[in-house]
């Protein structure tokens, strides 16, 4: 396999991402300056790198708790369960909700236990 058939393949394996878009990709950063696809590269490595879990609610963060669960100004009374993290930032930026998260990283499902 060709190094561009393997990043277009890469770049198939992301959500909502098909094969066109996936060769849109890869076609598009061979047309750019070298420069933008190690900016994006490092970018990529550094997020593999440095984020992870939050070890109390599981947003992801670069420290061991997130910035929300190591704020003593939230309402520890208050947990909103969400399904993936980034709905964490979405409700985040709605405002008004000052309470805690947990994130479960999946759907829930009753059926398969």
């Amino acid at each position: 396999m060709s190094v561009i058939q393997q990043l277009i393949k890469e770049f198939s394996r992301l959500p909502g991402v098909g094969s066109k878009t996936a060769q849109r990709f890869g076609y598009y950063l061979l047309k750019r300056p070298r420069e933008e696809a190690f900016s994006l590269a490092a970018a990529i490595r550094e997020v593999a790198e440095k984020i992870g879990p939050c070890e109390v609610c599981g947003n992801f963060t670069e420290a061991v708790q997130c910035e929300i669960c190591s704020n003593p100004n939230r309402d520890e009374g208050s947990i909103c369960i969400v399904e993936e993290a980034f709905e964490v930032g979405a409700i985040e930026r709605a405002g008004g909700y000052r309470g805690l998260y947990h994130v479960l990283g999946g759907r829930l499902s009753p059926l398969d236990g």
